[in-house]
């Protein structure tokens, strides 16, 4: 009877959570409509989900899922798209992702944490701690992914039979390197069930028949079965020659910064869970590939690629604290400042606001002032292929592919240092007459790497402060 009410009370908490997330995402949206995401890359997703519908892209004339890093979202998003607006569809999508994400940390927690009061800290910290209300509704796939490895956990935990291998085949999809994770849990339930091959034979395919229509459109679409965002990014930034330690050492920094790492400090309890290792093996590949091949990505907008890490790390804070007052009163400090963090992190969201509504301007001025044929050289793609007509072409390569191997050439091999070759060999290519560049310090040189090549620059839109020029170019003498 009292492991009934245990349950029935469980249940009763889950629903509390589903049902205080859904009310503060439809307050946040009553309060900051009309729709407005904070980063740029949202915008390539909606933008991907139109053409997707549409069937053409008119900006970039490339396939939906070039640029998108997400099968699984961008699928979701155009799927809501054909009943709702895309922006709107795409704000419930990530209200959704939340909810669940919710649900999931509150079974996580009561799995694991019989006392009451650690589990609903647990859930308060995965849902309010440092940047995570910001990455939940960023328009992007993050709160998807933090979502799917919360159930994942659960699921192993709870030894599903069915459930886990289709969610693993599934999370590549919805993060690249989401593949680790689920390849390990596969891997330790086919040792837990060694004895018994049918079942092992039974998840694999169950695994495979998740991933498949993801893999062929991937496959027919881009050509490629992994995302080619990754290999832009990498190209462009160009950090893998880097020294490996140099680069560990910035990993490690920006994983410390981000608000997580002071989460994973209790990783060390999972050994006392049979999954415990092979979790803990995951979690050092997954960082362990961004600090060979893209440290700084770990930085790049407030660390987001960091936090689908966040529910393994309160699975060991919620296995230290079971048997540990010490431990219990670690996380209540750790509780207590992280939420203060957290709410701290609005000046992101009025921050990322004013960053879109700039963008939205500039859009609004080149349709306004630039010709119908121009053809603009961008490397914050997103935005302008959302909202205006123009033929465009990204520097980056996200969602224009022939500039990765532009990178790959000059950029990557060089550190940088040759990036400017990339890019004038880009724009040279592409016959661009216009270019939408950042007036910042890391983004404002793509305007002297187009100079340092007899490229002139006319300024015809300056924003008063930090902001986007328009430049109308006239190409180098030949």
């Amino acid at each position: 009877m009292g492991g009934a009410k245990n349950v029935q009370g469980h249940r009763t908490f889950e629903w509390a959570v589903a049902a205080l997330v859904a009310v503060a995402g439809l307050v946040g949206l009553v309060l900051c409509w009309p729709i407005a995401f904070p980063l740029d890359d949202a915008y390539i997703t909606l933008h991907n989900a139109r053409v997707l519908l549409e069937g053409a892209d008119r900006g970039f004339g490339v396939p939906a899922l070039v640029g998108a890093t997400s099968p699984v979202h961008l699928a979701l998003v155009a799927g809501l798209g054909l009943i709702l607006d895309l922006p709107l569809a795409s704000y419930l999508l990530n209200l959704a992702a939340a909810i669940l994400y919710g649900v999931g940390l509150a079974r996580l927690a009561f799995w694991v944490q019989p006392s009451r009061r650690i589990a609903a800290g647990l859930v308060a910290l995965g849902l309010l701690a440092a940047h995570v209300p910001y990455h939940l509704f960023n328009g992007l796939e993050t709160g998807l992914a933090m979502a799917v490895v919360t159930w994942a956990l659960v699921l192993a935990l709870s030894g599903s039979r069915f459930l886990l291998p289709l969610l693993c085949g599934l999370m590549p999809f919805i993060r690249p390197e989401l593949a680790v994770l689920a390849g390990t849990l596969l891997v330790w339930r086919a040792w837990k069930q060694r004895h018994t091959m049918d079942r092992i034979a039974v998840d694999f395919a169950l695994a495979a028949l998740a991933a498949a229509p993801w893999l062929l459109w991937s496959w027919i679409a881009t050509g490629s079965v992994t995302p080619l965002t990754a290999s832009a990014k990498r190209a462009f930034f160009a950090e893998e020659l880097y020294p490996f330690w140099f680069k560990l050492k910035i990993a490690l920094i920006f994983t410390v910064q981000s608000g997580v790492g002071a989460f994973l400090l209790a990783l060390v309890f999972l050994r006392r869970m049979s999954m415990g290792v092979p979790v803990l093996l995951s979690l050092a590949v997954i960082l362990l590939m961004f600090a060979v091949t893209f440290p700084g990505g770990l930085f790049h907008n407030f660390y987001r690629y960091c936090y689908p890490l966040l529910p393994i790390g309160l699975l060991g804070w919620g296995i230290a604290t079971r048997d540990s007052r010490v431990m219990r009163w670690a996380f209540g400090a750790l509780a207590a400042v992280y939420i203060v963090i957290g709410f701290n992190t609005w000046p992101h969201v009025v921050g990322g606001r004013r960053f879109t509504a700039e963008l939205d301007e500039a859009a609004r001025w080149s349709r306004e002032h630039l010709p119908n044929d121009a053809r603009i050289l961008i490397h914050d793609a997103g935005y302008f292929a959302w909202a205006t007509p123009f033929t465009l072409f990204d520097i980056v390569g996200l969602k224009t592919p022939s500039s990765i191997e532009d990178h790959r050439r000059w950029t990557l091999p060089s550190r940088a240092q040759e990036r400017h070759v990339a890019v004038h060999e880009i724009a040279q290519r592409n016959r661009v007459t216009h270019a939408v560049i950042l007036n910042d310090e890391f983004w404002g040189d793509l305007a002297h790497d187009l100079q340092r090549h007899g490229w002139g620059l006319k300024p015809v839109r300056e924003p008063a402060a930090r902001g986007y020029v328009v430049y109308e170019l006239t190409p180098p003498a030949s």
